[in-house]
């Protein structure tokens, strides 16, 4: 068995096999916040996916047939610094990157950071000053490239999706 994925520009369809237990992952591009509501938020996959091509319809129609479902956003919060007083981000709080993984790997590479600055400084205040000026620019950098993950995952218009996909075939030739 294999992942199959389906996009049209704005949203895709992902089904997994995830270990005979056949998962549709729906990924779609929501400015607005989210209902809180599970019969709303149905009926919300169900307006994001009308006229969906592929295979949406069964895909809707399982959906509907479950309880088990899990709807959320996924965007970054950017903080001026990740510290006030004695409280500190860390982790995705900190560092998220992208829905596609390395959160773990960050939030280790974190922890340890904020190891050495605590122990290397009897401050706290300077100790987490310290922490994130050290990992900061890191982080940064990785999630620049995040976005652009997002727009592959998820293209916004039809050349975009056009160009994902010239670049996807050029990569499975490489």
């Amino acid at each position: 068995e294999r992942i199959e994925m389906r996009n049209e520009p704005g949203r895709a369809l992902t089904l997994h096999p995830a270990g005979g237990a056949p998962t549709a992952a729906f990924l779609f591009r929501h400015c607005a916040p989210l209902p809180a509501d599970p019969d709303a938020q149905r009926r919300l996959l169900h307006e994001r996916y009308e006229g969906f091509s592929w295979r949406a319809p069964q895909a809707l129609e399982a959906f509907d047939d479950s309880d088990d479902f899990y709807l959320d956003v996924v965007q970054r919060v950017r903080t001026r610094t990740w510290s006030r007083g004695h409280v500190v981000l860390l982790g995705d709080a900190a560092s998220s990157l992208t829905i596609l993984g390395e959160g773990a790997s960050m939030a280790l590479v974190g922890a340890e950071a904020l190891t050495l600055a605590l122990r290397e400084s009897a401050d706290v205040r300077e100790a987490l000053g310290r922490y994130e000026r050290g990992l900061r620019s890191r982080v940064e950098r990785a999630q620049a490239g995040a976005g652009l993950g997002a727009a592959f995952l998820v293209p916004r218009t039809r050349v975009a999706l056009a160009v994902r996909n010239a670049a996807a075939r050029l990569m499975r030739r490489v």
